[in-house]
């Protein structure tokens, strides 16, 4: 039981990553960024709980502002991927 829990803890990593990048392919524009995302969101959310659990905060509202914090990461990064391909032309 506890291999299959594994294997959807690991899969739902990578349908997340293969749903980006599917979407991207289907637009015409290729991001190579995806996964680089998902594991800076997942680093940091990992850090910000840490951080949370050691200042002894509330289970609901640490993982709230992780998961916050995290996608706005995310968000910032993909501003930047896409700010230097609207004025440098770079791909991604």
């Amino acid at each position: 039981m506890y291999y299959f829990g594994l294997m959807l803890s690991l899969s739902a990593i990578y349908m997340i990553a293969g749903s980006g990048a599917a979407f991207s392919l289907k637009t015409g524009r290729i991001n190579l960024a995806g996964e680089g995302l998902i594991y800076l969101g997942g680093f940091l959310c990992a850090i910000m709980l840490d951080l949370f659990a050691r200042v002894k905060m509330p289970a609901f509202f640490a993982i709230t502002l992780s998961f916050t914090i995290s996608a706005a990461a995310g968000a910032l990064v993909l501003i930047f991927c896409e700010f230097l391909y609207k004025y440098k032309h770079a791909d991604f």
